[in-house]
């Protein structure tokens, strides 16, 4: 998968201070306000050096989460055979998980159920959607060409909260209904394409970090 993003320069590691779980952030409308459940999990922000490799960012988050790798994110390039034209296949990402003592796997057509299931047995689930297109002249269902990963780290009755390497200030969130619509990805390698419908990467280790990093941006 390949993010469609303007290159980030700057790679934010563990975040330190724990801010107030009660922080609450202004929506854009007069809807639901989103507030961190006190039940995340505390997945390190990380911000994804280049434009192809939020799969490598996301993955290194939660090799960090499980204190399972301590290196950087192109370290990780090579094993996940992340490139510039085709970012990083989410099998790569399981294989790797598991490379490095973790148990991993991935499921297609998975339901909000499943990741609140997930969330349950305390798993870390990466996410294959769409985000932070650069048109907006089609549904969410419609667009095909802003794969992204991210991390899930919550889920309240209205929004998901992610690890998002391009959200870099703290975590970030989107309604529910919007994620169905968004919670799609394809990838198109040596001729041959293939689209994952719901898509997650649960991944699970022994030892896990507790400290929750940053407030809350609007996912794009």
């Amino acid at each position: 998968m390949k993010k469609s993003l303007s290159i980030l320069v700057v790679v934010a590691l563990i975040a330190l201070a724990t801010l107030s779980l009660g922080m609450r952030t202004q929506t854009a409308n007069t809807g639901p306000t989103p507030l961190l459940p006190a039940n995340s999990l505390a997945v390190p922000l990380i911000a994804q050096a280049t434009s192809y490799s939020c799969g490598a960012a996301a993955l290194m988050s939660v090799l960090y989460y499980w204190n399972a790798y301590g290196g950087n994110e192109s370290g990780l390039y090579s094993m996940l055979e992340t490139t510039p034209k085709d970012g990083t296949e989410p099998i790569k990402i399981v294989e790797v998980a598991k490379a490095h003592g973790l148990q991993a796997s991935m499921r297609t057509n998975m339901t909000v159920a499943d990741l609140r299931a997930a969330l349950g047995r305390g798993e870390t689930v990466i996410l294959a959607l769409q985000a932070w297109r650069d048109t907006f002249d089609k549904k969410w269902s419609d667009t095909w060409d802003s794969g992204h990963y991210a991390v899930l780290v919550a889920m309240d009755a209205e929004f998901a909260y992610f690890m998002d390497p391009s959200a870099v200030a703290g975590y970030a969130y989107v309604p529910i209904t919007e994620l169905l619509e968004r919670w799609h990805d394809y990838e198109d390698r040596h001729g041959v394409i293939s689209r994952y419908l719901n898509l997650g990467i649960t991944i699970t280790g022994a030892k896990n970090l507790v400290t929750i990093p940053g407030p809350l941006v609007r996912m794009d």
